[in-house]
């Protein structure tokens, strides 16, 4: 299980949580899958054999393993919830050469608030959602 588990996310593992996850949207569903249901029977077995690894190791040791294995757990959830709302990862860069006068977007998303800013500038990419939850009459 291990094995399975460092195979998949070695094949889409990269720098950044940014870098990572085209790389596996771009894994088949039955690969997501299975490293999904690998990493839950890792937490839930590694759970359960707490007292004996505490007992031959140390309580550091443990919840250091355990936090990163929750790590990777989190992980896997969070590109799943991502693919699940179609992200797009924008190339400013490419953006930036084709218009040349500086058009392009002018704010910026964070959270719950806009940052204006110029992004051609401040950005090599974005990440674009399909749909926006902007309230209406807002008016920027």
């Amino acid at each position: 299980m291990l094995e399975t588990t460092t195979r998949i996310a070695g094949s889409f593992a990269g720098g950044s949580a940014a870098d990572a996850a085209p790389a596996w949207a771009r894994l088949a569903a039955a690969e997501q899958d299975a490293l999904s249901a690998a990493l839950t029977r890792l937490l839930i077995r590694f759970r359960a054999v707490e007292p004996l690894y505490v007992s031959r190791s140390d309580r550091q040791s443990y919840d250091i393993a355990f936090r990163r294995l929750e790590g990777a757990c989190q992980g896997d959830y969070q590109f799943r919830a991502m693919a699940d709302l179609g992200l797009a990862l924008a190339d400013l860069r490419r953006a930036r050469r084709e218009t040349p006068d500086g058009g392009g977007p002018d704010h910026i998303r964070l959270q719950n608030t806009f940052l204006s800013t110029p992004a051609l500038d401040a950005f090599d990419a974005i990440l674009a959602t399909p749909t926006s939850s902007v309230a209406d009459g807002i008016h920027l």
